[in-house]
C-alpha cells in the first residue's frame, strides 16, 4: 500500500511540513539569543564601548525594572516592544513594582539611545527621585556583532549586561543646614562641551579622569575618609539638568564613564551644587574681589572663594592632651596661604581656644588643595580653615 491514499494527501503533507520548518526556524531564532527588530535597533543605538561599565547579572532577571528610551520623546517599560508611557504612568508603575522593596533593592535600569536629550533623562530622574529611588544603572552595549550576539533584551541573554551605577541625590529637607564642604567634587559640562570640575574647565575627559585619580590618590595617602566610614572619600556629584535640551545622552554616558575611570565612588546625580554638612572640618573663604580697572594681568594672590571644594585632603587635628585636661572645645579659625601648587605655605590661628590653636595650625599646614588658575595663570590663595573640636 502506498504512503498517500489519494492525490489530495500530498499537497496537505507538503503544507504541514512547510509549517513545521517555519516553526522550527522561528524557535531556533528565539532560543539562540535573537531579539526583536526593535530590540536590535535599540541595542545598536545605546552607548557602547564603555570600558568602565561593570557586568550586572541582575539586569537580565525578570524582576529587574527597566526604563527604555529608544528615541527622543518616547518612554517604554521593560520591553522594547511595549507601548509608550508618560511620566505620570512611569511614577505609578515604579510605585507598583518597587514600592514594597527595601530601599537598597529599589534599583532602576535605564537603556537609552545616544541621541536622546539629557533633559529627557533628567525628567525621568526627577520622577524617580519623587518615588524615593536611590540607585539607577545605565545599561550599555557590550555585544559582539561579528559573533551574531543578540545583546540587550535577547532571550536567552548571551552575556551579563554591563552597567554604570549612579546614585540619585535625594530631595533636600525643608530649610536644611548647609555648610561648605571643602572635599566636594562637582562636575558639569561647559558651553563648549568640555568637562568642568569645581568651576575649573578641563581639556577633555581624559584630563578629567587623570585629575580625579590624582585627587583620590592624595586623599588615600593622607587618610581622608568619608564621614562615619573607613572608606576614602571619593564621592563625585555630576549635574544633570532639565534646562539643557542640546545635551545628548551619549555624551553624558561618556562623561560618567570618565568619572568612574577616575576612581569616583559613588557618582551622584544632582541638579546643582548642594553643600552637605561637614561634621568636623569646614572651609570658609571670602568672595573673590572684582579685579582693579584696566588691569591686564591677574593678581599673584587672591581671596579664595574659588577654593570651595578644591581641597584634596584635610587631615584632622589631634585633640591635645592639655586641652583635653581642661575640656577645651569649640572652633578654631586658621588663616592660610596656599601656593600655586596647592600647598599650604602659611597657617596662623586667629580665633579659638589657646590650647587648641597649635594643633589646628599643624593640621592646616598638611592640607593639600588643587592648584587655582586665574586667566590661565596659577595664583596663590588666601583663606580660612575652620576646625571644630567637639571634645571627648
Amino acid at each position: 500500500m502506498g504512503l498517500f491514499k489519494n492525490k489530495t494527501d500530498l499537497p496537505i503533507a507538503v503544507i504541514l511540513l512547510s509549517a513545521m520548518v517555519i516553526s522550527c526556524a522561528t524557535f531556533q531564532e528565539v532560543t539562540r539569543g535573537g531579539a526583536s527588530e526593535k530590540a536590535e535597533i535599540l541595542n545598536e543605538s545605546v552607548p557602547a564601548g564603555m570600558e568602565h561599565a561593570e557586568q550586572d547579572y541582575e539586569a537580565t532577571q525578570p524582576s529587574a525594572f527597566k526604563i527604555i528610551m529608544p528615541r527622543p520623546g518616547q518612554i517604554l517599560l521593560q520591553d522594547p516592544d511595549s507601548q509608550p508611557v508618560d511620566i505620570a504612568t512611569l511614577g505609578t508603575k515604579v510605585r507598583e513594582v518597587l514600592g514594597t522593596r527595601p530601599p537598597e533593592s529599589r534599583i532602576v535600569y535605564i537603556a537609552a539611545a545616544v541621541d536622546v536629550p539629557t533633559s529627557e533623562l533628567a525628567a525621568v530622574i526627577a520622577e524617580l527621585r519623587r518615588q524615593k529611588i536611590e540607585t539607577v544603572k545605565l545599561l550599555t552595549s557590550a555585544r559582539n556583532p561579528e559573533a551574531d550576539e543578540g545583546g540587550l533584551f535577547s532571550q536567552p541573554a548571551v552575556a551579563p549586561d554591563r552597567v554604570l551605577e549612579l546614585k540619585i541625590e535625594p530631595e533636600p529637607e525643608p530649610e536644611p543646614e548647609i555648610r561648605p564642604n571643602p572635599l566636594l567634587l562637582f562636575i558639569t559640562t561647559g558651553p563648549s562641551g568640555t568637562p568642568v570640575i569645581n568651576n575649573e574647565p578641563k581639556a577633555d575627559l581624559k584630563a578629567l579622569a587623570t585629575l580625579l585619580n590624582e585627587i583620590f590618590a592624595d586623599r588615600e595617602a593622607n587618610g581622608v575618609l568619608r564621614a562615619n566610614t573607613n572608606e576614602v572619600e571619593k564621592t563625585v556629584l555630576v549635574k544633570l539638568s532639565a534646562d539643557e535640551p542640546d545635551r545628548k545622552y551619549g555624551d553624558f554616558v561618556k562623561l560618567v564613564n570618565a568619572v568612574k575611570g577616575g576612581g569616583a565612588s559613588p557618582i551622584v546625580l544632582t541638579e546643582g551644587i548642594k553643600f552637605p554638612k561637614a561634621p568636623e572640618i569646614s572651609s570658609i573663604f571670602d568672595d573673590m574681589p572684582p579685579p582693579p580697572p584696566n588691569r591686564k594681568d591677574p593678581p599673584d594672590v587672591i581671596s579664595g572663594g574659588v577654593l570651595i571644594g578644591k581641597a584634596r585632603s584635610l587631615p584632622k587635628p589631634p585633640y591635645p592632651a592639655a586641652a583635653k585636661a581642661v575640656k577645651a572645645t569649640g572652633a578654631v579659625s586658621v588663616e592660610v596661604t596656599i601656593d600655586t601648587e596647592g600647598n599650604v605655605i602659611e597657617a596662623k590661628a586667629v580665633s579659638g581656644h589657646p590650647l587648641l590653636r597649635s594643633a589646628a595650625e599643624s593640621a592646616a599646614r598638611t592640607a593639600k588643595f588643587s592648584p587655582t588658575m586665574l586667566s590661565g595663570k596659577p595664583v596663590k590663595v588666601k583663606g580660612v580653615l575652620i576646625y571644630n573640636f567637639p571634645g571627648e
